[in-house]
């Protein structure tokens, strides 16, 4: 069976549409580093609602009873002379410094606090974890299209030619479809070896 060249040309380019229109992904696991930083809040303002005005006529006084505050009163009251009331007293009002560690499988988180009645000093520290992710790469297909021009190298009867072609380039190939002005049609395949 004999091909036309018309027909061929037709083909070529047929197969060329489908090889540009087909998706070929590739998976790359890849590692993400590790990272660390660290935040310090010095003084936070408290959350206020003092600045609001208020004007209430008819209130109620409800009491709530604080039960740390009750175990401080308590402590208080118990002791029986004034530098036992003071060592309490110093107690309660003291600098505290407190420590947490949060813990996952992504990242660790340090919060140191340091509070005396109102929250003085806060330090946030996260280091993140590595982890391997798995990333999905599309084949990125590129079209070129150009002209060649065809000099004979043997014999003085051949003459120069141009032809036009296009090439179709993905990161593992490059095809190549042709023709010419003899009506020549070139097909050609470029591997790529690195």
């Amino acid at each position: 069976m004999v091909i036309k060249r018309e027909y061929f040309l037709w083909f070529a380019i047929l197969v060329l549409a489908v090889l540009f229109l087909r998706k070929e992904t590739e998976i790359v696991e890849v590692t993400l580093p590790v990272r660390t930083n660290t935040k310090v809040i010095t003084n936070p303002l408290p959350i206020n609602e003092g600045n609001k005005t208020l004007l209430i006529t008819n209130f109620k006084t409800i009491k709530v009873r604080n039960p740390v505050n009750d175990t401080l009163v308590k402590r208080y009251l118990a002791q029986r002379d004034s530098l036992s009331r003071l060592n309490t007293f110093i107690d309660a009002v003291r600098l505290r410094d407190y420590v947490e560690l949060l813990d996952d499988s992504l990242q660790t988180i340090k919060v140191e606090s340091r509070v005396n009645g109102y929250l003085r000093e806060q330090i946030i520290t996260y280091t993140t974890k590595p982890q391997k992710v798995e990333v999905e790469i599309k084949d990125r297909k590129r079209l070129y299209a150009g002209a060649e021009l065809v000099m004979p190298t043997q014999g003085i009867k051949q003459t120069p030619t141009l032809g036009a072609m296009i090439n179709l380039v993905s990161q593992k190939n490059v095809l190549t479809v042709g023709y010419d002005l003899r009506g020549t049609v070139k097909v050609g395949l470029t591997l790529r070896i690195f």
